[in-house]
């Protein structure tokens, strides 16, 4: 099945942390989903083997998209982590969590 692509505006942002850093994700339809990688609008390529990439690996993916870049996104339940447990950060917008990050 081919990821969906979604304008970013049709996903909710939300930071979480995770092994001690601070993530970013997005929920839609009911499901979380943690950052894999953002890339440049003109990227499409290597966003498309990024995603099959995932795809190989049995991950459900989605893509988001602005005028500038696309955010490719994997479902947070299937993230493989140690002991510890995703501890969710109040709801915050993309810039305010990466200046959350250069502190």
């Amino acid at each position: 099945m081919s990821p969906i692509v979604l304008n970013e505006t049709s996903v909710k942002p939300f930071c979480f942390y995770l092994d001690g850093n601070l993530c970013k994700g997005v929920s839609y339809q009911n499901r979380l989903y943690h950052l894999v990688e953002t890339l440049n609008a003109g990227n499409l390529e290597r966003v498309r083997e990024i995603c099959l990439d995932l795809r190989r690996q049995k991950l459900t993916c989605i893509i988001t998209r602005t005028e500038h870049h696309y955010r490719i996104w994997t479902d947070l339940r299937a993230m493989q982590v140690g002991t510890e447990v995703a501890k969710p950060v109040l709801p915050v917008s993309f810039s305010a969590a990466s200046e959350l990050q250069a502190l």
